[in-house]
Order: C-alpha cells, then sequence, then structure tokens
C-alpha cells in the first residue's frame, strides 16, 4: 500500500495520541504501552511531562495514584526503566526468566545468601523498603555499579521478578514482595508465562500502535531474538492485521496495523493553521517522549534531526542542556531549552530555537501568538507562574512580545 509522507505523519500523530482528546490517563498509558521514567527535573520529570502532552488536565499525583495505589501500573523494563500497564504485567516475565539464568546475578545471590534471606524477611514483615533502610557493612567501597551489597541484592530480585516497586517517595523506590503488590492489583494482572510467538506478536503490535508506522530497524529496536520478532510480523502480514507500506521517499518496506490505516481528516500544518487551532495544536514534547525517542525515526518521518545536549559539553551545545522539540500540527518545527525555577515559580526560558520561523509577517504572528500560549501552559504545568526569556534571537523576541501582552 501505497501512501504519502503527509499520510504517514498523521498515522504517527494519530496513534501516538498527539491530535486530539485520548481519554483518561491510565487509558493513555494502555495505549502506548510505556511511558519512560527519568530523573532529571530542570522542568517537570520526563514521566509527567510526556502524559501532560497527551492529557492537559494531567497532574503528577495521578500517576502516583494509578502506581502506589491501585497498582494499575508498574514499573519495569522496555527499552529503558518505565511504567508498563499491569495488564501487559506476563509480557515482562521472559525478561524476568533471562535474570533468573543471568550468571553475574546468580553470582550476587551466591555471594550474598545471608543478607538476600534476611531481606526477604524483613519486607515480608515490615512491608515496603528502600535501599536506604539496609546498611552497608563497614568499610565497603563499591561492587556491581558501585553500589552497596543489600542495594545489589535487591536489585537482583527485583529484575528477577521476586520484588516488585510498591510505590516511590521523593523519587525513592521501595521494594515490595511481587505476589503482594499483584495481589493489590485493582484489577487482577495475568500472571502466566507467555510463548515465544505471544512475545514476538505483543511487540508488533504494541510498536505499531504506538509509534503508527515502523520499518523493521525500529520494530527489532531492543529485541533480542530478532528472527522470531520478525517471523511474528510476517504471520501478521499475512494474516492481513499487518500492512505492509510503501511510504513517500523512505525505499524500505514499513508497516502498520490495518487498524490504523484509514482516511482521516490530516492535522493541519503549522504554516497553514488558523490560530486558536494553532495554539491546540502546539506540543512541547519530552525528549524521552515516545514519539521522539527513537531519533532516526522523527529524522525519517518528520525531516526532524533532532540532537539531545544533555551529556554535550556546554561550550559545544547548539540547542541547550535539556531542549525539548517542538510540534506544530504535523510538523516538528524547531527546540525549546526552559528550566523551572520552583523557588520563585518562575519558567526560564534558555533558548529557543525554530527550524521554519515563517518570514511572512502574519504567519510569523499566528506562530508567535500559539508558541506563546503553549509556552504559558507550560509554565503552569510546572508549578511557574511567571516566565522569563534569557535568548534573544528573531523568534524569542516575538514570542517573548507575545507573552507579555496576555
Amino acid at each position: 500500500m501505497k501512501i504519502s509522507n503527509s499520510e504517514a505523519r498523521e498515522i504517527v500523530l494519530r496513534q501516538q495520541g498527539l491530535t486530539g482528546s485520548n481519554g483518561s490517563t491510565i487509558e493513555v498509558i494502555n495505549h502506548l504501552g510505556y511511558v519512560q521514567i527519568d530523573s532529571i527535573n530542570v522542568i517537570e520529570r520526563a514521566h509527567h511531562h510526556t502524559l501532560w502532552s497527551r492529557c492537559p488536565h494531567f497532574r503528577p499525583l495521578e500517576l502516583e495514584e494509578l502506581h502506589a495505589k491501585q497498582h494499575a501500573i508498574f514499573e519495569y523494563w522496555a527499552h529503558a526503566m518505565s511504567y508498563l500497564p499491569m495488564q501487559d504485567y506476563r509480557f515482562a516475565l521472559p525478561i524476568m526468566q533471562r535474570f533468573r539464568e543471568r550468571e553475574d546475578c546468580r553470582e550476587i545471590l551466591a555471594a550474598n545468601k545471608q543478607l538476600a534471606k534476611e531481606i526477604r524477611q524483613r519486607i515480608t514483615a515490615e512491608g515496603p523498603l528502600s535501599a536506604a533502610e539496609f546498611d552497608a557493612p563497614a568499610g565497603f567501597s563499591g561492587g556491581w555499579w558501585n553500589r552497596k551489597p543489600a542495594k545489589q541484592v535487591l536489585e537482583v530480585l527485583y529484575w528477577q521478578g521476586e520484588l516488585m516497586i510498591s510505590h516511590r517517595k521523593n523519587f525513592r523506590r521501595y521494594y515490595e514482595l511481587s505476589e503482594r503488590v499483584l495481589a493489590q492489583a485493582a484489577e487482577k494482572p495475568d500472571t502466566s508465562m507467555p510463548s515465544c510467538e505471544e512475545t514476538h506478536r505483543h511487540h508488533v503490535t504494541r510498536v505499531l500502535r504506538t509509534l503508527g508506522v515502523a520499518g523493521k530497524t525500529e520494530l527489532l529496536w531492543f529485541v533480542k531474538d530478532k528472527a522470531a520478532a520478525t517471523a511474528a510480523l510476517n504471520a501478521m502480514v499475512e494474516e492481513k492485521e499487518v500492512v505492509q507500506l510503501s511510504i513517500e521517499n523512505i525505499t524500505e518496506p514499513w508497516y502498520a496495523l490495518k487498524s490504523a490505516v484509514k482516511k482521516t481528516t490530516p492535522a493541519r500544518s503549522a504554516k497553514k493553521a488558523d490560530l486558536d487551532e494553532l495554539g491546540r495544536q502546539i506540543h512541547i514534547l519530552s525528549p524521552f517522549d515516545n514519539m521522539v525517542i527513537r531519533r532516526d525515526f522523527i529524522k525519517k518521518i518528520f525531516a526532524f534531526d533532532y540532537v539531545f545536549e544533555c551529556y554535550v559539553p556546554e561550550a559545544k551545545r547548539r540547542f541547550g542542556y535539556f531542549s525539548c522539540p517542538i510540534l506544530a500540527g504535523t510538523e516538528l518545527i524547531g527546540s525549546i531549552d526552559a528550566k523551572a525555577d520552583r523557588t520563585h515559580k518562575e519558567l526560564i526560558v534558555k533558548n529557543l530555537h525554530l527550524a521554519d520561523f515563517p518570514a511572512n509577517a502574519a504567519a510569523s504572528k499566528t506562530l508567535a501568538e500559539g508558541l506563546a500560549r503553549r509556552i504559558s501552559e507550560f509554565a503552569a504545568f510546572n508549578g511557574c507562574t511567571r516566565i522569563s526569556m534569557e535568548c534573544s534571537n528573531r523568534q524569542a523576541k516575538a514570542v517573548e512580545k507575545r507573552l507579555k501582552a496576555r
């Protein structure tokens, strides 16, 4: 099936939940399949930011409620540490099994048998405990990832599935017996081990459901058994559950769920949208957002070469320490680097870079007003009541003018 690049973008944005109302927070997480957790907090943390981009009224306490009280989500590995839907718990079991088979994990437990026994006993008797509640032995100077023995054992038991993260407090993780967490889930998850075929069909479905369209590179990203995943994909194409696509300007075959390939009115380009519509269409995305985390993907589909410079020396940065991509309509148009000064409730915009800021006066005004509106909403989300601009390029000045007029 042949589709244009603009049609591919439409599918991506719709499947990513960036084109309109998406329902509740748990519905968004269930659809996305994961929300990446990250500790950097110069602005709201990535897991909160990603959900706010899709649920305008989202507040961080909602995630705590879903995790610590309803147990509708759990922490585990996707491509990185993430919140996963509890309804998908069984698909984490093969990963847990691999950790039980890993030699380094076995060595840690064998070297710390008594400590592992004491950890199990304490958590059984006292309930959820953090690593900080276990003392390091005198003179301990390092080890596996430079962690004290109790932390090592807790992590191994967690990765192997014996323990789960019951909740966080000040971002610190608290470990609990998995059986107790699962028993407390509002909707009891399936805990049966999936077959190899089930596992890889689930993976293909989840990637396509979230990304909208994907090539084999995207589908096999972080997949251990690439042959099994490819076999699952081919079977789903044969069964017409998945459609093979030929996308404009992309040479290799891409894929989409049959249910996602449907004609709809495309989200309008930032260059064409009217003011009110543009205000609703602009998104400031987290660097760890599900849509942009695969940099090659957005380069192919959106022709946007995004560079995350958090780990780049300051003198070599072009866009900023924590620059966030800006989506306007169907286009990724630039990035904003901001910092939330929580003491003074001020959002500091350190850099605003727009690759394609329109020269046309009317279009420029429309885009600047839309950006000002979204930055104001972003400031409120970060608990800030004031906004200051530390950058002075033409785009930033145009946006600052509209911010002052609000």
